[in-house]
């Protein structure tokens, strides 16, 4: 595991051997500083062939419309054509973070994402490192 990016916001980790890249939350993030967050595990995704994410969300809650548009402009795309086949997330604590998430899911689902949802990041990346 390589920590690749830290600020007061969230932590961002690769492990290159497994194909993940890892995000936890610290406090909520929106705005330039989530997309920073995205754009580097992203730029880590495609220069090491990655095919899984770990999102660690329980301290985060409900993301700005303006964000959720990004991402599906901008974001999504790249990865998904890079090759993401599996997302492992900790759901927020706060239920409208919970919900909103929901949504998210099941957006990437139709999309052919195979995700799980687990109370802890040792539980999934567990989850992650048994996907093929």
């Amino acid at each position: 595991m390589h920590k690749i990016f830290e600020n007061k916001y969230a932590t961002l980790y690769l492990y290159q051997e497994k194909g993940i890249i890892h995000h936890e939350i610290h406090k909520f993030v929106h705005g330039e500083k989530f997309r920073e967050l995205l754009l580097v595990g992203e730029k880590a995704f495609v220069e090491h062939n990655c095919t899984k994410w770990l999102s660690d969300e329980r301290l985060n809650s409900t993301l700005p419309e303006k964000d959720s548009k990004w991402i599906r402009r901008n974001w999504q795309k790249r990865v998904m054509l890079s090759g993401w086949k599996y997302w492992a997330i900790c759901l927020p604590v706060q239920s409208f973070g919970k919900e909103n998430m929901k949504k998210v899911i099941g957006h990437y689902t139709d999309m052919g994402i195979e995700i799980a949802m687990f109370k802890t990041p040792d539980e999934a990346l567990k989850w992650l490192e048994e996907q093929e």
